[in-house]
């Protein structure tokens, strides 16, 4: 599964489906590893707007 190409509330949306799966036991060691794919790919989602996000602040104090 190719996570770049999946919107961030696709992404949410899959890992609340995966976590509900672990839930009911269902695949526990496979959901695991796909959790922790979504998760690495949110965070670095996360980073990168971050990133934008404080190249475009003005420096106030220099």
């Amino acid at each position: 599964m190719k996570l770049q190409f999946l919107t961030f509330r696709e992404l949410l949306r899959h890992r609340a489906l995966v976590l509900r799966a672990v839930r009911r036991g269902r695949n526990t060691d496979d959901t695991k590893k796909l959790i922790e794919k979504i998760n690495s790919e949110l965070e670095r989602r996360r980073d990168l707007k971050m990133q934008r996000f404080s190249a475009n602040t003005p420096k106030i104090y220099e």
